[in-house]
């Protein structure tokens, strides 16, 4: 009842925020109380039963390892207890104006809806100085992707490390390993459309198209929506498959199951959004190519997103360049490191949006990436370039 209501009330968003916005006439959200009360109630009623039935198990097993009766009882225990919170605290969201709320539109791998209920803290510094920085006398935080333009300034504003003066925090970069100037060729086509204009989606399809068959494969398609990739995997995949490259798509089966039939075929190409920007490994002949279809920029939107601009603006910031852009470059850095997982992988990775190179701020994403070879050219040239690159690869 409560996801049906919920999903009437969404229509054609995807996804809705709790908030009054100052000024304008607040959306009322009070038809969720009573149904999210019956929820909470009931899922009480099934915790206390499975607590009751488990207590004279659990006494005879108190040590059971993951995978046990009354282990994973202990877990549907614990995961109960959480969504009996999220219930109880959506009917008093407004009481809480230091979190997120919000609902969404969601989908199974099968394209059936359903509701996501979710909340989220509106600053993390307070929780990541308690929780991580304050218990301990040293805390070492390690990542290839943590710069934005060699500051590591966001990163530590949004940890709450920023003008700590009560701690010594030091920063420090270390060079890769990886030999990217030899190994790695960056393209950007400087007369792709737009991502705004008509144009852009078709021209999306044929360079990609006409990059995957100079690869043979081997490659890695990245996109910002799921929508993008269902309408580009539709108009190429036919002329793939008629060059017999195997084709893997997000949505068709698990996560886990497509990486690891992605690294057994080695000239495969995965079409991919979200989670697939980070955590994809991949070294040797699997991945030779990467594509980014569009700068990693979050929908202003986005829950989360929104409510942090606000925030930051109410404070006198700017959103744009403290908020949407550093995390757009950081994002694009994970993205950036798909390709190279060992010291001796090559490959091409292609960037398509050309905001890259049209737009003041597009410098900031290029000299966030490690030094390469560039080809930022027209796409018949590009592609000459990147024929060439990968015939000296295989050479």
């Amino acid at each position: 009842e409560l996801e049906k209501i919920c999903l009437d009330f969404l229509g054609k968003e995807s996804a809705l925020r709790f908030c009054q916005p100052p000024g304008e006439t607040p959306r009322s959200y009070g038809f969720l109380l009573i149904p999210l009360s019956g929820l909470a109630q009931g899922l009480l009623r099934i915790q206390n039963r499975l607590a009751a039935a488990l207590g004279p198990l659990a006494e005879e097993a108190p040590g059971e390892k993951p995978g046990g009766l009354v282990y994973e009882a202990r877990m549907i225990l614990h995961r109960l207890g959480e969504l009996v919170s999220i219930s109880e605290a959506f009917q008093i969201w407004e009481e809480r104006p230091e979190d997120i709320f919000w609902m969404e539109r969601k989908r199974t791998r099968r394209g059936e809806e359903y509701l996501r209920l979710a909340i989220a803290p509106l600053d993390t510094r307070d929780i990541m100085r308690r929780a991580v920085f304050e218990p301990y006398k040293t805390v070492i935080c390690t990542s290839a992707t943590l710069s934005v333009k060699d500051s590591f300034e966001y990163w530590a504003r949004s940890a709450g490390l920023s003008g700590w003066e009560e701690r010594e925090v030091r920063f420090l970069r270390f060079p890769s390993p990886f030999p990217y100037r030899q190994n790695v060729l960056l393209g950007v086509p400087t007369d792709a459309p737009s991502p705004e204009e008509r144009g852009f989606s078709p021209f999306l399809g044929e360079m990609i198209l006409k990059s995957l068959s100079l690869s043979g494969g081997h490659g890695l398609v990245l996109f910002t929506s799921y929508s993008q990739l269902q309408e580009t995997f539709a108009q190429i995949h036919p002329a793939l498959e008629d060059l017999r490259i195997p084709l893997l798509k997000q949505g068709d089966d698990e996560r886990t199951r497509l990486l690891e039939a992605f690294r057994r075929s080695s000239e495969s190409v995965l079409f991919a959004t979200s989670s697939f920007w980070e955590g994809v490994d991949a070294p040797g002949e699997s991945l030779q190519m990467v594509i980014i279809c569009r700068l990693p920029f979050q929908a202003p939107t986005d829950p989360v997103l929104s409510a942090r601009a606000e925030a930051l603006e109410r404070r006198g910031g700017q959103p744009f360049w403290e908020l949407s852009l550093p995390e757009a470059v950081m994002r694009l850095k994970q993205g950036f490191g798909r390709l190279m997982r060992s010291s001796t992988d090559r490959g091409v990775v292609l960037i398509l949006d050309p905001r890259v190179i049209r737009k003041a701020y597009g410098g900031i994403f290029l000299e966030s990436l490690p030094e390469t070879r560039r080809s930022l050219k027209e796409s018949s040239r590009l592609l000459g370039d990147i024929e060439g690159f990968l015939f000296e690869s295989r050479g």
